[in-house]
């Protein structure tokens, strides 16, 4: 349990440590009171059923061990989702005409 809280952690940590950093790079600062707002407000829509699927897994299998699990999972392919972005931004501002 503590390994899985631990995942979660750092899992969740990444994510909110790094999002308004790649919203500017990716959108720039002109957008970020908006593009984050959106961020909130997309990220509360999906609170809702992810507390339905999380309660219906811990109904299935008894343990809440395993909904830690399945989060931090989650959480953490979200970080290997947007680890190539700095990559990605380079490559395409170094093809953008100077």
């Amino acid at each position: 349990m503590v390994i899985s809280c631990v995942i979660y952690g750092i899992g969740i940590g990444g994510i909110t440590g790094m999002q308004v950093v790649v919203i500017v790079q990716t959108l720039g600062m002109d957008k970020l009171a908006a593009a984050f707002g959106l961020n909130l407000f997309i990220g509360g829509l999906i609170v809702f059923p992810g507390i339905i699927i999380i309660g219906y897994i811990q109904v299935l299998t008894a343990s809440f061990s395993i909904c830690f699990h399945i989060v931090g999972g989650v959480c953490i392919m979200c970080c290997c989702l947007w680890a190539p972005l700095p990559m990605m931004l380079r490559r395409r501002n170094a093809n953008l005409p100077k």
